[in-house]
């Protein structure tokens, strides 16, 4: 299903700077019982390919590692430009590993300061002006993200050395404040660190974000079609079965959405509801109620 989407272009994603990239992402979760690691792409749209399940918390890391180990068999090195993931990978093995194994640029998204390489770069930009931060060869960069409504500041730089890495690493400081709604006034900040040197500063803070569309747009998005975190089922083989499924499902229909909206005899009667219709068909008419873990028919 992933090289269809690949060869119909619908695994790129362009970002608002104009690049192209090939984005996989990476998260764990609990699905009725079932903990597993997710393979996903966020392109034009985002759909998952792979599942690894794991016994709990604490084993994420060997499933994802695992997962993205066999993509690498069955899809071929740099089979993404970019894998996506949080602080569990921020492992100088981790980066090394994405580099000559799967053949990408590890992206890590991390709040945790008590790294060497984030505590020390954050303890020198603090404390310099952004002229100065400048001159020393750092990316400053600040802007208002209207979808978010959030304003941000942004400080990149490349060439970093993490020891024990013997690739250099491009480090951001993510700086953002809310304008609206219940944190309005609230500033967060976290760090992205890759292996990929020439992503711009906003660039970063981009891929960063689309880290959440494994959770948005994959777990939630499943959970609410199906129910996949709510229904439970003894048998972890079989929810690893119905998990892929359900992701296939999904994806079918979403691509197919996107293809109605080029029709103008669908556009007339109005995408959205044939959209419905379908995913309830593509998810639901094949599949035993029992097997669903479901009160009654659809």
């Amino acid at each position: 299903m992933h090289l269809w989407q690949r060869d119909q272009g619908q695994a790129n994603r362009v970002l608002s700077s104009g690049r192209t990239v090939r984005l996989a992402v990476v998260d764990g979760s609990c699905f009725g019982g079932v903990w597993a690691s997710v393979l996903g792409f966020d392109g034009t749209f985002y759909y998952s390919v792979d599942v690894e399940r794991y016994a709990g918390r604490g084993h994420e890391l060997a499933a994802s590692r695992a997962v993205l180990a066999r993509a690498t068999e069955r899809l071929g090195a740099g089979f993404a430009t970019h894998l996506l993931y949080d602080g569990l990978m921020a492992d100088r093995a981790d980066f090394a590993t994405a580099r000559r194994q799967w053949g990408l640029h590890l992206v890590v998204k991390t709040s945790e300061q008590t790294l060497s390489l984030i505590a020390d770069s954050r303890a020198l930009w603090s404390a310099m002006t952004s002229e100065a931060l400048r001159a020393a060869g750092v990316e400053v960069v600040s802007g208002v993200d209207a979808a978010r409504a959030v304003s941000y500041t942004v400080c990149a730089q490349g060439g970093m050395q993490w020891e024990g890495l013997v690739f250099p690493l491009k480090l951001a400081w993510v700086r953002e404040t809310h304008e609206k709604g219940q944190y309005a006034g609230q500033s967060f900040e976290f760090w992205v660190m890759t292996t990929d040197e020439s992503l711009r500063a906003e660039e970063l803070r981009e891929m960063a974000h689309a880290r959440w569309a494994i959770e948005n747009n994959g777990f939630k998005h499943m959970n609410a079609a199906v129910g996949s975190k709510k229904a439970y089922l003894k048998d972890a083989a079989a929810k690893e079965a119905l998990l892929l499924c359900w992701g296939i499902g999904l994806a079918l229909a979403e691509a197919y959405r996107l293809w109605l909206e080029t029709q103008a005899a669908w556009r007339d009667w109005g995408v959205k509801k044939t959209a419905w219709l379908l995913s309830q068909w593509i998810l639901w008419s094949t599949m035993d109620d029992e097997v669903l873990g479901c009160g009654g028919s659809p």
